[in-house]
């Protein structure tokens, strides 16, 4: 009997990467095949772990629990307003940060901000040593 789940895991080489969520079967002995390059992430638990180079992320339409940790690089966030996430929270480390939805913010070194969104479900964006763009698609 397999357990079917939604979960997308990233080892990568290149250096720029755009995700588009991946649906994975797996049955009991964690044998994961690809089936779809689409998904609706429902409630599901999603991680995307990049250690270096860039990550550009479409958040609209998906929800569950997203977390994005890129070591070292960049990572380009597009929302739908706040109707992307329930909660959104970011991280930067070393760095920058640029918010360019309105009234948007802009930090750099060390940045951690929360936002409250009308959405369904939670984003956590880590960045180590980088840069965090977030726009309004």
């Amino acid at each position: 009997m397999s357990k079917s789940f939604w979960y997308a895991l990233l080892l990568i080489t290149a250096t720029t990467l755009t995700v588009h969520a991946v649906r994975i079967e797996a049955p009991t002995k964690y044998e994961a095949e690809p089936q779809s390059e689409s998904m609706d992430c429902g409630e599901y638990d999603n991680e995307i772990n990049l250690g270096d180079g860039d990550l550009n992320f479409n958040a609209a339409g998906s929800a569950g629990h997203r977390e994005f940790n890129v070591g070292m690089g960049h990572m380009q966030l597009l929302l739908d307003k706040d109707k992307s996430y329930s909660k959104m929270e970011v991280n930067v480390g070393l760095g920058t940060f640029h918010d360019h939805r309105p009234g948007g913010t802009n930090g750099h070194f060390t940045i951690s901000k929360e936002y409250a969104g009308t959405g369904s479900g939670s984003l956590e964006i880590n960045v180590g040593m980088g840069s965090l763009d977030i726009r309004n698609d």
